[in-house]
């Protein structure tokens, strides 16, 4: 495959991706803008920003895919020493330890607040980063998983989710919103990852967070969000198919310190 046709193919098959959440969206592009570096290496500074710029353009509300592509345009203006490939193999490392680091912090919080064996949650959506936390805690605790019904454009997240967990081992069965009200005595907690957060407007998620969020602020239900700090940002852009999550509405929010120094976060 040519260096036009890989770089084509990339930022086609970003555009097209309407199943993965961010995270995993974000890490693929890097891998593949690391393959393009090793298939084409006479690729100049000039066309690999134009690339990220293209890249950009293909998912743009996409924060934690805008961050890192800036991040990785700064690292590589500023660091003439390191080769490109070092730079993007690098910041895929730091993306696996963001994800790491957010969800054992959120473990630590459950395993000393929630001291009951099973815990029956709530979620949303589709999240890789939730997934994983449901995963590793699903090894210390018996779980009821309830997913909240969320389609957009004919896909069913909440089947995806669903799936996932019975994957997992746990009892899990996606609700409509109508049936919550049959389930707000028994769930402990509920949880959903973010595609964008900014502290002063709000978590931007798949619909219907906002339903989730404000049906748990009638009922008392602590809300989490487990959110890496690479979706963080001064301004979220809230496009068809995502809510705007008030912060009123949040419980707590676990992230991680990785990226904090880049973006100005304080965790």
């Amino acid at each position: 495959m040519n260096c036009d046709n890989a770089k084509r193919n990339l930022v086609s098959s970003i555009t097209n991706d309407f199943i993965n959440g961010s995270m995993t969206i974000t890490q693929n592009a890097l891998e593949g803008l690391l393959h393009i570096i090793k298939i084409c290496p006479s690729i100049s500074q000039n066309e690999f920003f134009e690339l990220l710029d293209e890249i950009k353009k293909a998912k743009p509300t996409m924060q934690a895919l805008r961050n890192i592509l800036e991040i990785i345009e700064k690292k590589i203006v500023t660091n003439r020493s390191m080769t490109i490939d070092r730079i993007l193999f690098e910041t895929i490392q730091d993306l696996q330890r963001a994800k790491e680091w957010t969800i054992s912090k959120a473990m630590r919080f459950v395993l000393t607040n929630f001291k009951n064996r099973e815990l029956s949650i709530l979620t949303t959506s589709y999240s890789s980063t939730i997934n994983k936390f449901l995963e590793n805690l699903a090894n210390l605790k018996k779980i009821q998983l309830w997913v909240l019904k969320s389609q957009f454009l004919g896909f069913d997240y909440s089947d995806q989710t669903f799936k996932k967990a019975l994957d997992l081992g746990m009892h899990s069965q996606v609700v409509e919103e109508s049936q919550l009200i049959n389930y707000s005595s028994k769930i402990d907690f509920a949880v959903s990852g973010a595609d964008c957060i900014s502290l002063g407007g709000g978590i931007v998620n798949g619909t219907p967070t906002l339903s989730m969020a404000q049906f748990c602020f009638r009922h008392k239900i602590p809300y989490f969000v487990i959110s890496e700090s690479i979706k963080f940002g001064k301004d979220c852009i809230v496009e068809d198919g995502f809510d705007l999550i008030p912060m009123n509405l949040v419980s707590g929010i676990f992230t991680d310190v990785v990226f904090t120094q880049e973006q100005g976060i304080i965790d």
